[in-house]
């Protein structure tokens, strides 16, 4: 059975370094869930009949209280929409933490899953290359990518400190530089500082520990640092403006503020989108006229805003209980636990930087390599030979297993259910294909009776929905007008209406119409969709929520419902 979770571990990360991100659903996420639930189920099986199936480590504790205030948080919380996605997001990343730990039985191991990962992203990194303009990778966005790349960096050098074979010596060499000149075309500000911060960390405690050299070399690291300082003080003004935060510093205001109201239990996992724009400055209001803003562009600051100081104190409990283990094994006599300390070392502390400007643990797939590497921590401490007792406590088992099964039944369910969502999208979309020649037809015909003034209000809105169709908003306007005048219960011709309005930019007048397409039909689904878009256009998330579920809650097929939703939360 370990076995079979290291090698789904193994393709697990080959897939998310190589999956493209699509831009109306993210495969990544429920490929994921897919593979967590299937080796969940599987690890539960494996902990319920064997003794000492997992192995114990000092992040057990921390990790599973943090697990149980996420957990209670999502119970509170009056948005379960929101804050069930962001709790099946922390299962999957702390459940891979537990299986990884169980699974990993020799330093061969660890080897192989660092080259699968360094290679697939080598084959990453010069597709886009060759095909984007944007480097973005699989990731969709650069900043991602670029935290991505701030990850592997110090374990690529990891591996080509280790090999002795000059051929493997020169790939892992190539790989390095290519990971670091795709880090460089990201533009990404915080991904290059924090790759510029993680390599120096590498450079100084390898030669200071003698790790990948002798302390003689830290003499030559000292003058390329000083040579770098001195640079930077004589481009002060440049790289000052290139770090410019601008419209973040703004988000932090409006974070802290967020916290100040709610300070100890926070406003629930996965809410911060939700209660933010109440607590918005007025200065980030017309940089982001819409008010929707879904993180506070720092980890920690999001992190408190929702699960509260609490939350936050087990956060830094667990990175404490890291730094520490990282801190033992770098003092092992064995020269392999040695080198991938400095590796993780470097890793974890380049991406935390990174989320000082950014929230890549927040996503499911950039958070995944996070917590990869802890895993990877917690199997050195074993091999360094920081061990705990085990013990066969079978009533604890039987009651750890129905809880194991269930979180994988909810991963399979949530997986599947996107994938139905998005082969629901596919149909939409074909059926909304227009047939123009039919609709110039339909047009002449309806133009020739408004002429003859034989039109009636069924005449008036077609002309007006086909003028939408061709974006010339003024007549569409004036006929769906027309049309509602003759016949005020024509109800496709207020949302209609209400979609003219809301391309003009008039969100005001397209509410209005909505909302008495609603009063003629309460369960019309597409003007509560609508109205919901309104909500979200103008800042209002937690009304637009509330919409977007009541069309989910009478059609949970409804892809563009759910889309939006996600975008919320993401």
């Amino acid at each position: 059975m370990k076995k079979i979770i290291y090698w789904g571990i193994g393709l697990l990360i080959i897939l998310e370094v190589l999956v493209p991100n699509i831009d109306w659903i993210n495969y990544k996420v429920f490929l994921a869930y897919t593979i967590v639930g299937l080796l969940l189920f599987i690890g539960a099986i494996g902990y319920l009949i064997k003794e000492n199936f997992y192995k114990k480590t000092s992040l057990d504790l921390p990790l599973i209280l943090y697990f149980s205030l996420i957990f209670i948080s999502y119970i509170l919380s009056p948005f379960k929409s929101a804050s069930g996605y962001s709790f099946l997001n922390t299962s999957v990343l702390i459940i891979l933490y537990f299986l990884l730990v169980s699974s990993l039985k020799k330093k061969e191991e660890i080897n192989y899953l660092f080259n699968l990962w360094i290679f697939s992203s080598l084959m990453l990194c010069l597709y886009s290359f060759l095909y984007q303009v944007e480097f973005v990778g699989s990731f969709g966005n650069p900043n991602l990518f670029a935290s991505f790349l701030v990850s592997l960096l110090p374990i690529s050098l990891v591996r080509f400190y280790q090999v002795e074979d000059k051929e493997e010596k020169f790939l892992f060499f190539v790989s390095t530089f290519v990971f670091l000149l795709t880090l460089f075309l990201t533009k990404s500000r915080a991904g290059m500082g924090a790759g510029l911060f993680s390599l120096l960390l590498f450079f100084y405690l390898g030669f200071y520990r003698e790790i990948i050299g002798n302390k003689n070399n830290l003499k030559r690291f000292f003058q390329i640092l000083i040579m770098a300082i001195i640079g930077g003080l004589i481009f002060f003004r440049q790289i000052l403006s290139f770090f410019a935060l601008k419209d973040r510093i703004y988000i932090w205001q409006g974070a802290l503020r967020l916290i100040k109201e709610n300070w100890l239990f926070g406003w629930g996992v996965g809410n911060f989108p939700i209660y933010f724009p109440k607590f918005s400055p007025q200065p980030l209001r017309q940089i982001y006229p819409d008010q929707f803003v879904n993180n506070a562009h720092n980890e920690f600051l999001t992190l408190t805003a929702e699960l509260g100081i609490i939350g936050l104190v087990l956060f830094l409990w667990i990175l404490g209980i890291i730094f520490l283990m990282l801190k033992r094994s770098l003092k092992s006599r064995d020269i392999f636990v040695r080198q991938i300390s400095l590796g993780l070392l470097s890793s974890l502390s380049g991406i935390l930087l990174i989320n000082l400007f950014d929230v890549s643990l927040r996503f499911l797939f950039t958070a995944i390599f996070f917590w990869f590497l802890t895993a990877i921590l917690g199997s050195l401490e074993k091999m360094g030979g920081v061990g705990f007792s085990q013990k066969n406590f079978l009533p604890k088992r039987i009651i750890v297993f129905p809880i194991f099964v269930i979180l994988s039944m909810a991963l399979f369910k949530q997986a599947f259910y996107g994938f139905e969502m998005s082969r629901e999208y596919d149909k939409t979309v074909r059926q909304l294909k227009i047939n123009l020649g039919e609709i110039e037809k339909i047009k002449r015909t309806a133009e020739e009776m408004v002429s003859q003034n034989k039109a009636d209000a069924q005449i008036y809105f077609k002309l007006g929905t086909i003028y939408a169709k061709m974006m010339d908003w003024q007549k569409a306007k004036a006929y769906l007008e027309k049309a509602i005048n003759l016949d005020a219960k024509i109800i496709f011709a207020y949302t209609n209406l209400g979609n003219v309005y809301a391309e003009i930019n008039d969100l005001d007048k397209a509410l209005d119409c909505y909302r008495k397409a609603i009063g003629i039909s309460p369960d019309y689904l597409n003007a509560h969709y609508n109205l919901g878009f309104i909500y979200f256009k103008k800042g209002e998330i937690e009304k637009a929520l509330q919409e977007f579920d009541f069309v989910l809650s009478k059609n949970k097929n409804d892809f563009y419902a759910w889309q939006m939703r996600q975008l919320i939360f993401e």
